[in-house]
This record gives structure tokens, C-alpha cells and sequence, in this order.
């Protein structure tokens, strides 16, 4: 666990722009759902967990699962690289 928290803790500037470029590209893409227009974003959160959980629960169910399969695995191949990205 600990490992964990100092692999996102090394580049945190990078995930947190990484995170926006990633979210502005999803909440981009236009995708149909059952006859309803909504982003890639929009759809995958309502789709995934909103329509059988509560709102709040939903909202951070989704972002431990955003950091759970995407950041803390790049995070973990970063910090195993050696590479930090600097400003």
C-alpha cells in the first residue's frame, strides 16, 4: 500500500494533468445509448454504476476505479522505470 501512495506521490503534476487531458477527451467523444445523446464519460459512469446505485456512492465508486485501473498501475511502471517527470 505504501508503495502505492509514493508511485502517485513521485509525478503528481503529471496524473493530475494526465487525469484532465483524460477526462476532456471522454467528456469529447459523442456516443448514442439507447436513443440518448451523452459523452463517452457521461454514459460509461451512468451506465456502469449510476443506474443501480445511489449519486454520491456512484461518483466515488467511479473514481476509485479510474485510479485503481489506470493511474496506480502507469504510476507503479513509472516509478519501477525510474522515470519522474519534472517540470
Amino acid at each position: 500500500m505504501g508503495d502505492t501512495l509514493v508511485a502517485l506521490g513521485r509525478n503528481p503534476l503529471f496524473f493530475y494533468v494526465l487525469s484532465e487531458l483524460v477526462i476532456a477527451m471522454l467528456d469529447y467523444l459523442p456516443v448514442r445509448y439507447h436513443g440518448k445523446e451523452g459523452t463517452a464519460w457521461s454514459v460509461c459512469a451512468e451506465v456502469g454504476l449510476a443506474s443501480w446505485m445511489p449519486a454520491p456512492l456512484a461518483s466515488m465508486v467511479w473514481a476509485l476505479l479510474w485510479l485503481l485501473l489506470f493511474y496506480v498501475p502507469l504510476a507503479r511502471l513509472l516509478m519501477s522505470r525510474g522515470w519522474y517527470i519534472r517540470v
